[in-house]
């Protein structure tokens, strides 16, 4: 929330002179018995689905404290916004709703500018056709099962001991580089804004990190979601630039994308639950759509951002 990120891979595999913690990650299907070989792996964080010897290192900047037991933290309640802004997003007037699931900084700095008031007929006319065509396909109403949609989504949670250090590190990128190459504050752009009151970054405060993972076979890059404990539960984080216009226009551009895909959806309602929450995801920090090459072609847009086995 503290400052604009440009979202290339360039930008984000420079190195940094900043201290950083990375730490094992909690995932849905991660069971108690696992947690001292989690531990003993200390540079472990979020694995890509059907990769896992493969992670999309993720680390909090320098003055986070990591939890002693990841496995203990409240992993469901960390995934829940991620959840309920997605299907804020796809119900009718629902943009007022989904600021809702914003830290207090963001929902109320774009609340100001009345972007919670306005009626957009654009994405509502986006919005009632995605969930027909939901229901048409898999028989039922768009909601999302968190256990078994984000059962491949890693969470790392800490806590704040240097507010200072960790404004000018946070939000973390929401894009992480190639498999093998760390993320780093040092890898954003310059620049920043104080740990203050508004912002929540205070000494004791629980913060977490979300990470969906990698798709199809690494083409699209794991996605970080940085979160802060509220008293009203987890709220995910953005950055201090995000306005309602942007937050708006790349809303619609990725729901479009899922409508135009609509004849390749995945099989399994899960899988697509998936997908449009990463969706939504990348539209809230900025991350554009990424164009892939297919082999013996020059180029252009893949059918879809997920497993191919995945698809009729």
């Amino acid at each position: 929330m503290k400052r604009h990120l440009t979202v290339t891979l360039a930008a984000l595999v420079v190195g940094g002179g900043f201290a950083l913690l990375s730490g094992p990650a909690t995932r849905a299907e991660d069971k108690p018995d696992q947690s001292a070989k989690a531990a003993d792996q200390s540079d472990q964080s979020a694995r890509s689905a059907g990769a896992a010897d493969k992670p999309a290192r993720v680390t909090f900047p320098a003055g986070v404290k990591l939890k002693d037991d990841p496995n203990k933290a409240d992993h469901g309640a960390i995934l829940k916004p991620l959840a309920t802004l997605t299907e804020a997003v796809l119900t009718k007037n629902g943009f007022d709703d989904a600021l809702e699931r914003l830290v207090d900084q963001d929902r109320n700095r774009i609340g100001n500018e009345g972007a919670a008031e306005r009626k957009y007929d654009d994405l509502n006319g986006r919005v009632d056709s995605l969930r027909k065509a939901w229901k048409a396909k898999y028989g039922k109403d768009f909601k999302i099962d968190t256990d078994k949609a984000f059962a491949q989504v890693a969470t790392l949670a800490g806590e704040v001991e240097n507010p200072q250090a960790v404004a000018g590190g946070w939000p973390v990128p929401p894009v992480s580089p190639a498999a093998g190459e760390a993320v780093t504050a040092g890898a954003k752009q310059s620049g920043g804004t104080n740990a203050n009151a508004d912002s929540n970054i205070e000494k004791g405060r629980d913060i977490a990190i979300a990470t969906f993972p990698e798709a199809r076979a690494g083409k699209q890059p794991a996605l970080n979601v940085s979160l802060i404990q509220e008293l009203g539960g987890w709220r995910i984080d953005v950055p201090n630039t995000t306005t309602g216009q942007q937050l708006h226009d790349n809303l619609l551009k990725h729901l479009n994308h899922l409508a135009d895909m609509q004849s390749q959806w995945p099989v399994e309602p899960e899988v697509a639950e998936l997908v449009f929450a990463r969706h939504v995801l990348m539209a809230v920090y900025g991350v554009d759509l990424q164009a892939e090459k297919r082999p013996g072609s020059d180029g252009g847009a893949a059918p879809s951002d997920e497993p191919r086995q995945n698809q009729k």
